[in-house]
């Protein structure tokens, strides 16, 4: 039987900022929970990832200057 995952619980497992857990994986990609705080370096990703906000907001930098700011319950398809 699959077995739920409730979320706010699984947050409450991440104590430390830039920190992930697995939430869930369909066929060879994963959903990852990640706590984050501060800035973080910029770097690209080999592929498409998708974000989702559950609480606070995070900004979102492009290489060609561009932010996008996402607040709780939004989310974004960010390109490789």
């Amino acid at each position: 039987m699959n077995k739920k995952i409730n979320l706010t619980q699984a947050a409450a497992r991440l104590t430390q900022p830039f920190t992930h857990i697995v939430v869930g994986q369909v066929d060879d990609y994963c959903a990852y929970l990640s706590r984050f705080q501060g800035s973080y370096r910029f770097h690209k990703h080999a592929k498409d990832e998708m974000y989702l906000v559950l609480e606070g907001e995070i900004n979102i930098d492009y290489p060609d200057g561009q932010c996008v700011t996402l607040r709780e319950r939004e989310s974004i398809v960010v390109k490789a």
